[in-house]
């Protein structure tokens, strides 16, 4: 118990600052404005309209974070921003980003109101939003690139004629699938968004919500 410090507390309570730092940064498009190269930081400034002042703030914590690299004056991309987060490269996780960012940060503040009440969080993905869906979508779609890529590489879908994706949101897993074999034609794609009914308080572990299904049929 002696031996025993504060840090792994406060490391985790100041989680959030870092996170926050990561999503403006991408916000601000920092990340894309460093991908040709060092830049000083009355640059960075004048490419993406924000105060010198502040966009220092951000580049500085990007350093301290390891996802920005300085020399001298001239800041630049270290190798995990260059690879994901500026527009670069086919991984780009930049609206993950802006997912977490608009989508899962306001669900998360809702945790001890879950908590309390034994109540899902909703209401924090509005459909008649289109900023908030379509970044929804976007989101998803950055995350599961890669297994939509890894099924259709290591899959034959040869053998089949149809392929139907359920809840798929962007029709990866089928489009890609398609993509492999040559054998599947389009048959049609449909959406279907359907609002569910009032679910009992705890039912399957969620509140009252939106229910999406999602299909692409061959």
């Amino acid at each position: 118990m002696m031996n025993s410090t504060p840090d792994s507390i406060f490391q985790v309570a100041t989680g959030f600052m870092a996170s926050k730092h990561l999503f403006i940064a991408n916000e601000i498009g920092l990340f894309e404005q460093l991908a040709e190269g060092p830049t000083t930081l009355d640059e960075l400034a004048h490419r993406t309209g924000i105060p010198r002042r502040t966009v220092r703030i951000l580049a500085d914590a990007m350093v301290a974070l390891g996802f920005l690299d300085r020399q001298g004056d001239r800041y630049q991309n270290g190798s995990v921003a260059a690879t994901f987060l500026s527009g670069q490269t086919p991984a780009d996780l930049r609206p993950f980003l802006r997912f977490w960012n608009y989508i899962s940060y306001p669900a998360w503040m809702q945790l001890e109101e879950a908590i309390r009440t034994g109540q899902g969080a909703v209401g924090y993905l509005d459909e008649t939003d289109e900023k908030r869906s379509r970044i929804f979508s976007e989101g998803v779609q950055a995350i599961t690139a890669g297994n939509a890529m890894a099924l259709a590489s290591t899959y034959d879908f040869s053998h089949h004629h149809r392929l139907l994706d359920l809840g798929g949101n962007t029709f990866q897993i089928g489009t890609r699938g398609m993509a492999s074999a040559n054998c599947l034609e389009p048959w049609g794609r449909t959406t279907m968004t359907t609002k569910s009914a009032k679910r009992s308080p705890g039912a399957n572990g969620l509140g009252g919500g939106t229910v999406r299904f999602l299909g692409l049929y061959f």
